[in-house]
């Protein structure tokens, strides 16, 4: 009892002068109700009509008895529940934030891995260009005269080339 009257009596509880007046309203009723019910059993002895009397007073009483500690102890279990769930949505908050965080960044990630996908698709247009274009540089001097002090180059290894960046990029040609 001393325990709980020191939990009751703690500074950082709004409502702690309250909930001490109502523990000593309830232990003062507590104490009356027995009270009662001693002089109760002790003139058990009197006449029918007043005892019936004596026993609905009793009656009634022990309502407003039962109540206020029915009223103290559940709210006590109540503020107990409060506490568990203000924890968990406490804990559910610290998740949703993490979890906001962790999309932040794969979000920044998918950015950026969309920036380099754009860098990667302009570099391979420019090889597959370059090497269209010597393709076809090479085909247009073959047809002509041809310059002796010029290396040809190679057409098969050309057209090999150009082969395999077709298949790389045959949905991004230009």
């Amino acid at each position: 009892m001393q325990g709980y009257l020191e939990h009751m009596k703690k500074k950082d509880r709004p409502d702690a002068g309250l909930q001490l007046w109502q523990l000593v309203v309830t232990v003062v009723l507590l104490l009356i109700f027995g009270t009662l019910a001693v002089i109760l059993l002790a003139i058990a002895d009197t006449d029918p009509e007043v005892w019936q009397r004596r026993v609905y007073i009793f009656t009634a009483i022990q309502a407003i008895v039962f109540t206020a500690v029915g009223w103290l102890f559940g709210r006590e279990v109540n503020q107990s529940a409060v506490k568990a769930a203000d924890m968990h949505a406490s804990e559910a908050r610290d998740d949703a934030n993490e979890a906001r965080a962790s999309i932040r960044q794969l979000a920044q990630r998918a950015g950026e891995a969309e920036r380099t996908a754009a860098v990667e698709e302009a570099r391979g247009r420019a090889a597959y260009t370059a090497v269209a274009s010597l393709l076809d540089s090479d085909d247009s001097t073959s047809s002509g005269p041809s310059d002796v002090s010029m290396p040809r180059t190679q057409p098969d290894n050309v057209r090999a080339a150009v082969a395999i960046l077709d298949a790389l990029y045959s949905d991004q040609q230009p």
